[in-house]
């Protein structure tokens, strides 16, 4: 079969009518006049004039064929399954190298990995190449990436390259990788194509495919399958507990996997770790092309920084049977505790005298605490606030912001207005209702809210009357009522901080909350939960995406160093983010 390597240049085979037109158009119509006396020179002249007209179209002839070829020369014409090949006799190909290196391919068959037997197939192409030859190597996951510029016949190179691949942690796109491979081809040089692609073949990587995609013309396409298991689980989620993590307390973690697989799992066992250490085992039942749910309890001896993960036996694909998870426990709470003089009862109840130390007060009345660095704080107790400088309430909005907790305790000398601008929309505040004659009592209660877990859901809270309670109203985040359904502790959200408003006060005149049992877990567990980062600090990243983390020391005086569960270690450029370090 006839076929051009450059179809482009065919159309300058319009070139070859311009000799046909010169010699139509530079013709002579001549005027006829007979003379007797020149009846044997014309006889003459018309025998030499046919053989002038043969020349002259021999010579047209002649120039229209060399435009003609010419043409021809730099379309590259060639012949295909024409003539066979005598033995030995090669034909110089064109090679398109494909290789897959997404994560599935981790797999392992007969004790090696799948990848490990695609690059053995690759090295054994190349080695067929011959003299003459051209290949152009890739690798492919979600993405393409070329390993060559365009073709090459640097053979031994390749081999070389093939030896530093490693498995990704991406996903398959065959249909990507086939556009490349066309792209490619125009920048070949031989007329013999061929596109091969070394895939573990999941069902996954076909994803954007058309069947019509495989139909080339100039190149055949070879797909060389190295088959495992079908069989896949993941673990695809896990999810922190709703309650507040303490140092010798148990807590538990939620997890979630997928099966991908075609079939029923009769059991499986899943593992908790925490630095390290298995702390906890369960079995789950994966049903097929399904998910499961299940919980594993943990514990931490200490506070501070924590890793770990949760773990599954026994599947083909190893790379996605663990996800991993940090955490932060702090060893220390530092609190910042703003108010007049009814700010003791919540120092005391923060630390008191035979405490530990778990909660490090800093407290000062509003003359005192104006210039306040918040920054300096995990969180930021505030009773009866009245109006403030704007200057102090832009520095508390942007502490908030960054991270930093903050309750609120309404009280006498609030100033419902600025307060109210400042928690605006979230939060409303109307006016102070309520006298001494009477009192109302707590109503629903959220005790699904880490702040309320410590008390029995089955139980009343004990007994505080309120006698003056600030009107008050939020779209959600309602997390406690008074008996007269009004909010009476209600939680949102400034930027990345946490905020806790409660409308009534620890003001004796206010009610009774300062006396109650309730009093001193209710303000312990809300410092904490609005101080803790725990959220933030366990956002959870896929491969591909940036990730930052801001370190709590903002004096790096040595070299920030980043090592995986793997134990590989590569180094961090630090940089500054909102006064702190952030790598």
């Amino acid at each position: 079969m006839l076929s051009w390597l450059n179809n482009i240049y065919l159309f300058g085979l319009v070139l070859a009518t311009i000799p046909i037109l010169i010699h139509f158009l530079t013709r002579r119509k001549l005027k006829l006049i007979k003379f007797s006396t020149l009846r044997f020179i014309d006889e003459i002249q018309r025998t030499r004039m046919r053989s002038f007209k043969l020349k002259q179209i021999l010579l047209l002839i002649i120039r229209t064929l060399i435009i003609t070829f010419f043409v021809l020369a730099f379309a590259r014409p060639t012949i295909r399954g024409v003539f066979r090949p005598s033995a030995g006799a090669h034909e110089r190909t064109s090679v398109v190298i494909l290789l897959d290196n997404s994560f599935s391919t981790s797999q392992e068959l007969g004790g090696i990995d799948l990848f490990t037997l695609e690059k053995t197939g690759a090295r054994k192409l190349i080695s067929l190449l011959k003299e003459g030859d051209e290949v152009s190597f890739a690798l492919f996951n979600a993405e393409v990436h070329p390993l060559t510029n365009h073709f090459t016949r640097a053979f031994q190179r390749l081999d070389r390259i093939i030896d530093t691949l490693s498995i990704s942690y991406c996903g398959t796109n065959i249909a990507k990788a086939l556009a490349f491979a066309k792209d490619e081809l125009k920048y070949a040089k031989n007329a013999n194509k061929e596109i091969y692609i070394l895939t573990d073949n999941r069902l996954s990587g076909w994803k954007g495919f058309r069947s019509e995609d495989f139909k080339l013309k100039e190149a055949r396409v070879f797909l060389l399958i190295y088959k495992g298991s079908e069989d896949n689980l993941c673990v695809s989620k896990v999810s922190f507990p709703a309650q507040l993590i303490e140092v010798g307390k148990p807590f538990e973690i939620s997890y979630e996997v997928a099966n991908y697989s075609g079939r029923d799992y009769s059991a499986i066992v899943s593992n908790l770790f925490i630095d390290d250490e298995r702390v906890a085992q369960s079995e789950l039942v994966p049903r097929k092309l399904g998910y499961v749910s299940g919980g594993l309890v943990g514990n931490i001896s200490k506070g501070g920084y924590h890793y770990g993960c949760v773990t599954i036996d026994n599947d083909a694909l190893a790379v996605d049977d663990v996800y991993y998870f940090s955490f932060k426990v702090p060893e220390k709470y530092r609190v910042l505790v703003l108010g007049g003089s009814e700010r003791i009862y919540l120092k005391f109840a923060l630390a008191p005298v035979d405490s530990e130390g778990f909660f490090i007060i800093s407290d000062y009345d509003y003359s005192q605490g104006i210039n306040a660095r918040f920054d300096e704080y995990d969180a930021v107790v505030i009773s009866s606030p009245p109006a403030m400088a704007p200057e102090f309430m832009s520095r508390l909005r942007t502490a908030i912001e960054s991270g930093k907790g903050l309750i609120v305790f309404t009280g006498e000398k609030t100033d419902l207005k600025s307060w109210g601008n400042f928690f605006s929309p979230q939060i409303s505040l109307f006016g102070v209702i309520g006298a001494q004659a009477g009192y109302v009592g707590w109503g629903r209660v959220s005790y699904n809210h880490p702040i309320f877990q410590p008390f029995d859901p089955h139980l009343p809270l004990p007994t505080v009357n309120f006698y003056r309670i600030v009107q008050a109203s939020a779209q959600t985040g309602i997390i406690a009522e008074y008996g007269n359904n009004l909010p009476a502790i209600i939680e949102t959200k400034i930027g990345q901080g946490k905020v806790i408003v409660v409308t009534s006060s620890v003001e004796p005149s206010w009610s009774t909350l300062y006396i109650s049992g309730a009093f001193i877990p209710f303000i312990q567990r809300a410092v904490q939960y609005v101080a803790k980062d725990v959220a933030r600090f366990d956002e959870p990243f896929t491969v591909g995406t940036s990730a930052l983390r801001v370190l709590e020391e903002a004096n790096i005086t040595s070299r920030l160093i980043l090592q995986d569960p793997r134990g590989n270690r590569s180094y961090l450029q630090p940089k500054a983010w909102t006064g702190k370090i952030g790598v």
